[in-house]
């Protein structure tokens, strides 16, 4: 899953345990309509340094996995979370740059005078 929008701010980094460290971006979406949206992405250890030298105001395109789970607390209704998860992040004009065109392969040439063996002209 992805998405793409402007890259509002980004927390600071957080050790939540000794091999495990997040921080969230916001990304705003739908930037051009009655309704704009702010998007709060959890960014998680490695993938943090993917956030180097991105700013505020930049155009992003997030690649993300959504994930989901349950919270159960004896005596309390059952709740579900969840959670928005960036694995990889792209500028907005590396994301919709065009492939590059590669040229076709020229065409053999056959020679007037080769004998052509094939049953039709």
């Amino acid at each position: 899953m992805q998405l793409t929008g402007t890259l509002v701010q980004s927390t600071k980094v957080e050790q939540i345990t000794e091999s495990f460290k997040k921080c969230n971006i916001i990304l705003e979406v739908d930037k051009d309509t009655q309704y704009p949206q702010e998007i709060n992405i959890e960014v998680h250890n490695d993938n943090i340094s993917k956030l180097k030298g991105l700013k505020a105001g930049d155009d992003v395109t997030v690649h993300l996995n959504l994930r989901g789970r349950r919270y159960e607390k004896a005596g309390e209704p059952t709740r579900w979370f969840n959670t928005l998860v960036m694995w990889k992040i792209e500028a907005a004009a590396q994301a919709s740059a065009p492939a590059p065109v590669s040229k076709p392969a020229p065409s053999p040439v056959v020679a007037e005078d080769e004998d052509d063996d094939l049953p039709f002209s």
